[in-house]
């Protein structure tokens, strides 16, 4: 019995079928959004990862540079990107056991939460935002929960990071000393802004009143005001 060879057709079309001609100019990304529902985060708030301390031992403060770096990897590279692809899956009704961490704050979880944003938004903080009449935790296998308010369908406003999941106390996660720890990165840039204008300020002093009159020629109107209090 004579075995049929099988042919391979090595030769490259001469013309791109009809289908094709409709996409070769459009790149296609597996990686885009599916749907128009795609979460819309919405970071222009600054504070959502600064540190903050409240009753009850619920802390977002750090240990260290170490974990800081630890923890944002996590949400940076795991948490957010999961949640950009199962956003229709969790939201606005998470399937319990495929997502526990992910739900709404509700008793004492919720108030726990809400001192934490009093805490770190002081007086600046609107109660009657859309975004805190609906507050959630999103979180994974991880440990770490983003503490978001959710307004619609799909716009989220990233409150604060739970880094050590206290909002829910554990037996297990309260055996760390969490009251020791004082790292926040969002500190240390502003105390290292005030170091940077105090000292600015006081180099002024070192400057003869002939180069300061001379320099005020340059300077806006503000500055001039500014640096003449301290001629």
């Amino acid at each position: 019995m004579t075995r049929q060879r099988r042919i391979v057709n090595n030769k490259v079309p001469t013309q791109i079928p009809q289908e094709s001609k409709a996409a070769a100019g459009k790149v296609v990304s597996l990686f885009g959004p599916s749907n128009d529902d795609i979460p819309q985060f919405f970071f222009s708030n600054p504070n959502w990862m600064r540190g903050a301390k409240v009753r009850g031992g619920v802390t977002t403060f750090l240990k260290d540079s170490a974990q800081y770096a630890e923890k944002t990897a996590i949400i940076l590279t795991s948490l957010l990107p999961k949640l950009m692809s199962d956003w229709d899956s969790l939201y606005p009704s998470p399937n319990r056991h495929q997502y526990a961490h992910c739900h709404s704050l509700k008793n004492d979880a919720l108030l726990r939460a809400k001192d934490v944003i009093r805490k770190i938004y002081g007086e600046s903080l609107d109660e009657e935002s859309e975004y805190m009449k609906n507050i959630w935790q999103f979180g994974f296998s991880q440990g770490v929960r983003l503490v978001c308010g959710v307004s619609g369908r799909n716009k989220i406003y990233p409150l604060f990071v739970d880094y050590h999941h206290l909002l829910f106390p554990n037996a297990h996660y309260n055996e760390h000393d969490y009251e020791t720890y004082r790292f926040c990165p969002k500190h240390m840039i502003e105390m290292e802004e005030e170091v940077q204008e105090e000292t600015a300020v006081s180099s002024v002093l070192y400057i003869s009143q002939e180069q300061l009159y001379e320099a005020m020629g340059d300077m806006c109107d503000a500055c001039v005001e500014r640096l003449e209090d301290l001629i």
